[in-house]
């Protein structure tokens, strides 16, 4: 079988191809990446619980090209023990069991939020899970907790889905430049808001992980 993920027809609807691998070619070479597609669930799992043998070193690069969000430095994606082990610990402060249970009412709100309008139609008879609940709620939970301005909440959205887009190396050059834009425009109010964080502390993510590490882990982070 002959799989490119960065193919139109397969970014459309990966899916069918997902299965034929997984049924005929569970371990297949990808040209275009120039990588192995894993896709049977053992497989996967024994290569993440073996970097020894299967390096993340390479990620970043394959996975996107010239469209990193921050070349000059590794993201988790792309790092090995002991380095991935280390900066995960780092990043791993700001999720505490005490912060994530505290979330938990304000996660609860914004899912009624979204949910609401769709809820109080006198008929509904089905609606995709995705983008109407899966897509935003993460955003404005993340966004929330770093603690992005609710203004620019959308431009984070825009920002995020940016890099996700990324990661399947369009050869569309509008596409390219407004990826471009984004990895520019998030660095520039990420690198702004560090600075601020370290005179003026919130309550929020960013000042959560300590202004000696914060650089570090949004590094880390490919932010």
């Amino acid at each position: 079988m002959e799989y490119n993920p960065l193919a139109p027809e397969v970014q459309d609807n990966p899916y069918p191809y997902y299965k034929e691998l997984r049924d005929k070619t569970p371990v297949a070479w990808v040209e275009s990446m120039q990588g192995w597609a894993v896709s049977r669930y053992a497989d996967v799992d024994f290569v993440l619980r073996n970097p020894g043998l299967f390096s993340s070193k390479l990620w970043n690069e394959a996975a996107t090209g010239d469209l990193l969000t921050v070349p000059e430095a590794p993201g988790l994606l792309s790092m090995d023990p002991p380095d991935h082990t280390r900066m995960r610990k780092l990043a791993n402060k700001g999720f505490t069991p005490r912060l994530i249970r505290g979330m938990e009412p304000r996660v609860r709100t914004v899912t009624q939020d979204i949910l609401g309008p769709l809820l109080r139609q006198e008929q509904i008879d089905q609606f995709d899970l995705v983008p109407t609940l899966s897509a935003p709620l993460p955003i404005i939970v993340i966004a929330e907790m770093l603690g992005i301005e609710p203004e620019r909440q959308s431009d984070f959205k825009r920002w995020s889905d940016d890099i996700v887009r990324a990661i399947s190396r369009p050869t569309d050059e509008t596409v390219r430049a407004e990826i471009r834009q984004s990895n520019a425009e998030i660095r520039d109010y990420l690198g702004q808001m560090i600075e601020r964080r370290r005179t003026d502390p919130h309550d929020d993510l960013i000042t959560a992980l300590g202004s000696g590490l914060i650089k570090g882990v949004f590094l880390a982070s490919g932010l």
